[in-house]
C-alpha cells in the first residue's frame, strides 16, 4: 500500500510538472511584443500635464511613453523626439541622436557611405597630384629666389668695392 501511494505521488508530481511546462509555454505564446512605432505614429501633442518620452534599445527601437512623471534623459529613455522622415527610428546612444533602425535602410545608408568614401578617395588622389605639381613649382620658385639672392649679394659686393675705390681716389 505504501508503495502504491509513492507511485501515485510520483505520477502526480510528473503530471504537475508537465502541466506547469504547458502553462509556461502557453504564457510565452500569449505575450504580445509591441510592434515598432514609426515617427509618424508617435503622438505629436502630449496630454496636458503629461510628458512624452521615447524608449529605445536594441530590442525595442522606438516606444513612446506618456507619463506625468519627469524622467531623466538616460539610457534607454530619451526626451528627444524622432524625426518624421525616419521609417523605423532607433536612438543611437553613442551619438545621442535618432537614426534609421531598419536593415534595408541601413544597407542604403551603407551604400551611400561607400559612395562617399569612393568619392573622397578619388578626390584625395586628385589633391595628391595637385600637391605634387605645387611642390615642383615651389621648388623651382625657391631655386629662382636663391639665384636672385646670390646675384644681389654679388651686386652689393661689387658696389661696395666700387665705392671703396672711389673713396681712395678722392
Amino acid at each position: 500500500m505504501a508503495e502504491e501511494n509513492k507511485q501515485v505521488e510520483a505520477t502526480e508530481v510528473v503530471s504537475g510538472q508537465e502541466e506547469a511546462t504547458k502553462q509556461a509555454e502557453e504564457a510565452k505564446q500569449e505575450v504580445e511584443v509591441p510592434k515598432p512605432v514609426t515617427a509618424a505614429e508617435t503622438p505629436v501633442e502630449p496630454v496636458k500635464g503629461a510628458n512624452v518620452y521615447y524608449f529605445s534599445n536594441d530590442k525595442y527601437y522606438c516606444v513612446p511613453i506618456i507619463t506625468p512623471y519627469e524622467l531623466p534623459n538616460v539610457y534607454p529613455i530619451t526626451t528627444d523626439a524622432p524625426s518624421k522622415d525616419l521609417k523605423n527610428p532607433k536612438y543611437d546612444w553613442g551619438l545621442m541622436k535618432w537614426g534609421e533602425g531598419d536593415a534595408k535602410n541601413l544597407q542604403a545608408q551603407i551604400a551611400k557611405v561607400e559612395d562617399s568614401v569612393k568619392a573622397l578617395t578619388t578626390s584625395q588622389a586628385s589633391n595628391l597630384q595637385i600637391n605634387t605639381k605645387m611642390q615642383v613649382s615651389l621648388d623651382a620658385l625657391q631655386a629662382v629666389i636663391a639665384k636672385q639672392t646670390q646675384l644681389l649679394t654679388q651686386l652689393s659686393s661689387q658696389q661696395a668695392t666700387t665705392e671703396a675705390k672711389s673713396e681712395e681716389q678722392a
